[in-house]
């Protein structure tokens, strides 16, 4: 039997009541699957659902959370946690037990990152009620738990996770919202510090919450999430707090994961539970979704959009982008964006804990300007109490399916398919929004890309992506180029939107790149081509940033047949670069002269045994290097002792001495601008 559908701009199809049918008439029909494959009999209380490939074969598998209690643990607050197998589009499996064992814990949030860097999504389990979280490391599907070897053993009350590169090591790390002890989410409630526990780069992981996160009590986050707010590609971290009386919070990352506040006005509103964070209006600048924190409306509690400036800072245009009409306050307790109408421009779907009023809805975004498209009394199958949203394509036709956990009154999980008549097949390339420009290269080591990509939905997840990738050639090559002839490196998420693509310093003189993307839909999208020329080996050793310190071993070193001013040359430690020498026809470093004509004989540094010699008779006398009245004549009242390469010529062209009265020739002086700009760069 199949669900009735409703006729709006996203008709969806129920399956949590009744069946799961086919969204297309012309395509493989899905077979019925059963009520009690997702909440048999609405036993679980399901908090939070996660969506992920855990096999690789390409489809996406649905897990969900569970625990009971709402403020503090009850008697029944130990659940089993569930995991449903997408069998290649055509239904789910339930394989609960094979994924998280036949015991039963207080999971309040399912989160899913590789944290071993084997690339296969491993499973952390948020557990609440002053107990112990869970890590499950996946093995091509096989899950072991690993939690006593590889988490701190600290009880705790975790109502949220997030994962990303912290402290641009490379690999995942976690925050971790704590609630504090029983009850929580009150008045007096104690709260608790939110935890960051730092990844060792195997998945092992220890806890840095003392050292590198602010000494705050947070009472009763229900959502956090790492964003970059300042665009310098390191992840911040916001933390909505449901029952904090100065509202959420945002700390600040200086790039090493030590976090400090850095919390906007506009945060100050109480009441949020859940940020989303996704550029709204296109500008390149992540905006912020709150839920529940805004004045207004019949119940109070409206949504709000908090644009976003670059620099960290955010202002409240709820008025703007999502009139009161559309946003009256409705107690939504779960948000996604997503793209239902594949038009470039991001929609809300929203869930709601059932209030009468405002059921779960999409909110699509029509120039900027969010509305529901239909009736304002509802146009999603009304889930009631769901608490959690995830959007992905499911059974492989490029539309936005959604799946719900649901915790309150009905207690019946569900997956909606987006239906072809109302919902469009996704045909919009990635958005590519920032990418970073290099000025010059961190030499030595690898060069490093980063780039904020999304494909138009949250959370940014592997299974949305058949490839994200950096393309670099040699030189200044323009896109058509580098299509053709450029190298490929496969970037990695690291958080939020953020990808980075590493890879060892060419041996070339420039380099131009871009990144590029290609969602599962098959669209692609690329940004501008960037160049830049590489300091080291490129064959100029002089004062180009980051070089004469020894780190660009090909370009400054003796005998490299670079005579200019290295550290280290020029003092007679590298003297086949970098002594003078004598009738080269070059003016270098410690000659006034040197055109190979008679009146400008140029010699080595004195005391030195290389380069040519000359038998000038004035270098007898300790002249450095000539005589000041004839080329004979090897002592003269005027010459002095003086050795330094700064000599002055007289009427005769040869004299390198100050003269007894301290003075010294014009010509000199002419000589040694001379030699300033006579300086060569050598490639």
């Amino acid at each position: 039997m199949t669900a009735p559908r409703t006729r709006i701009h996203y008709s969806l199809l129920l399956i949590a009541s009744l069946a799961l049918v086919s969204p297309r008439a012309d395509a493989a029909p899905w077979n019925p699957v059963g009520a009690n494959v997702f909440d048999d009999d609405g036993e679980f209380w399901s908090r939070d659902v996660e969506l992920v490939d855990l096999d690789g074969d390409g489809y996406v598998d649905i897990l969900f959370a569970n625990v009971g209690g709402v403020f503090e643990g009850t008697d029944d607050a130990d659940m089993p946690n569930q995991a449903f197998h997408n069998d290649a589009g055509a239904g789910f499996s339930d394989i609960s037990a094979s994924v998280f064992g036949d015991g039963s814990d207080t999971a309040h949030v399912v989160k899913t990152c590789d944290v071993d860097g084997d690339g296969d999504q491993d499973i952390i389990l948020g557990v609440t009620w002053s107990d112990q979280s869970q890590l499950l490391r996946n093995d091509g599907g096989a899950f072991t738990n690993v939690t006593d070897a590889s988490l701190p053993a600290i009880d705790a009350s975790v109502g949220d996770i997030a994962c990303g590169d912290v402290d641009g090591d490379g690999d995942l790390d976690l925050a971790l919202s704590n609630w504090g002890p029983a009850p929580v989410g009150q008045v007096n409630s104690l709260g608790g510090k939110t935890m960051l526990w730092l990844n060792d780069g195997a998945g092992a992981f220890t806890d840095a919450t003392a050292a590198q996160m602010p000494d705050i009590n947070v009472n009763y986050s229900l959502d956090l999430d790492f964003a970059d707010v300042d665009n310098d590609y390191d992840l911040d971290l916001l933390i909505a707090c449901r029952a904090c009386p100065t509202g959420s919070l945002l700390y600040e990352n200086d790039g090493a994961g030590v976090f400090s506040v850095a919390t906007p006005a506009s945060f100050a509103a109480v009441g949020n539970r859940e940020f989303e964070a996704m550029d709204i209006d296109g500008d390149g600048v992540l905006d912020l979704l709150t839920l529940g924190d805004g004045a207004g409306g019949l119940e109070g509690f409206r949504n709000r959009l908090l644009v976003g400036d670059g620099l960290g800072d955010f202002f409240d245009e709820t008025n703007t982008h999502w009139p009161l009409i559309h946003n009256p306050g409705s107690g939504d307790r779960g948000a996604v964006f997503l793209d239902h109408d594949a038009d470039g421009d991001v929609d809300i779907a929203l869930t709601t804990n059932a209030s009468l009023i405002w059921p779960d809805r999409l909110m699509v975004n029509n120039g900027g300007v969010y509305m529901q498209n239909t009736s304002p009394f509802g146009d999603m199958p009304d889930t009631e109490g769901a608490l959690s949203i995830e959007t992905v394509d499911f059974n492989g036709d490029h539309r936005p399916d959604v799946a719900l956990a649901c915790g309150e009154n009905a207690f019946k999980n569900a997956v909606f398919l987006g239906d072809e008549l109302d919902t469009a097949a996704d045909t919009v390339p990635p958005e590519i929004t920032l990418v970073e420009e290099l000025a010059g290269a961190p030499f030595p080591g690898d060069i490093e890309v980063r780039a904020r990509v999304h494909d138009f939905k949250t959370p940014n997840k592997p299974h949305d992506w058949q490839a994200v990738y950096l393309e670099w050639a040699e030189g200044f090559v323009d896109a058509a180029e580098l299509e053709a002839n450029g190298i490929t490196v496969y970037a990695a998420w690291y958080g939020e939107n953020l990808f980075r693509a590493r890879f060892p310093t060419p041996e070339v003189w420039a380099l131009t790149y871009r990144v590029c993307a290609v969602d599962v839909a098959g669209n692609k999208a690329c940004s501008d081509v960037t160049s830049f020329e590489i300091l080291c080996g490129n064959l100029i050793c002089d004062e180009d940033a980051g070089e004469n310190a020894d780190n660009c071993p090909s370009d400054c070193t003796c005998g490299d047949g670079v005579c200019e001013p290295e550290e280290g040359e020029n003092n007679n430690t590298c003297p086949e670069d970098c002594d003078p020498v004598c009738g080269n026809g070059v003016l270098e470093d410690g000659e006034d002269c040197d055109d190979d004509s008679e009146d400008c004989i140029m010699c080595t540094f004195p005391g030195t045994t290389t380069g040519p010699t000359y038998t000038d008779p004035c270098i007898t006398d300790g002249c450095y290097p000539y005589d000041d009245t004839d080329d004979t004549d090897d002592t003269d009242t005027n010459e002095t002792t003086d050795t330094s390469p700064s000599a002055g010529l007289d009427d005769d062209g040869c004299d390198c001495s100050a003269r007894g009265d301290g003075s010294r020739g014009l010509g000199t002086l002419a000589l040694l601008i001379v030699a300033g700009l006579g300086r060569r760069r050598r490639r």
